[in-house]
């Protein structure tokens, strides 16, 4: 049996999904430096790929597995570049890639490798079963190119923090100065007694 070699009728696997297959992710972030953002991205970043495991539909839809592989992909560069200048929220534009690869040492090139675009979703399920019988060691290699608009994500990465610390300033000064936070209710209590002395006034002349 070879690796391209689709059984018939597809294998039902819905008792092994989801399923936690690897995940041999390469990616690139692209931005430009103009302001506002020109049509064509004029920097780029390079990342070291890295692999981890993804839990994915094994028994869905070749669209809802890409839609789902896309976005796990999408959410591990978020958390790889969380704390880095090139942390993002929203991406302006992706092209993904996804081939899988039979061979784990077989990573480095998109050679030998099967297009999952290219499968049906009876296709999908007899590959997702062959990557079961061989005890999950094939991988799914990932190319994606994000681009993003640099400028805007630290912007906004730089007020929240401001006005996280005005919070911060607020918070203290009414820890420091407890009295502040009881003027409005002060206040109140001193509109509820003129009121309440002038409505006993007006009763006393009605009277």
């Amino acid at each position: 049996m070879t690796p391209t070699d689709l059984m018939t009728p597809p294998y039902d696997l819905s008792l092994y999904s989801p399923t936690p297959i690897l995940i041999n992710l390469h990616y690139t972030l692209h931005w430009s430096t103009h302001s506002p953002p020109s049509g064509t991205p004029n920097r780029r970043q390079i990342f070291p790929p890295q692999t981890f495991a993804a839990l994915l539909p094994t028994d869905s839809t070749t669209q809802h597995f890409l839609s789902t592989l896309h976005q796990s992909c999408l959410n591990r560069i978020r958390s790889s570049t969380r704390f880095t200048s090139y942390a993002f929220t929203s991406p302006i534009n992706c092209e993904a890639e996804f081939n899988i690869i039979y061979s784990p040492f077989n990573t480095t090139t998109k050679t030998g490798g099967l297009s999952i675009r290219t499968l049906s979703t009876p296709e999908l399920s007899n590959q997702l079963h062959l990557i079961k019988l061989r005890n999950y060691q094939d991988v799914i290699r990932a190319d994606m190119a994000i681009e993003i608009d640099l400028l805007k994500e630290r912007n906004d990465r730089e007020m929240a923090s401001m006005q996280q610390h005005l919070r911060g300033i607020a918070s203290d000064c009414l820890r420091l100065f407890p009295a502040l936070d009881n003027q409005p209710s002060r206040k109140s209590e001193e509109n509820d007694t003129t009121s309440s002395s002038t409505a006993a006034k007006t009763t006393k002349c009605t009277d």
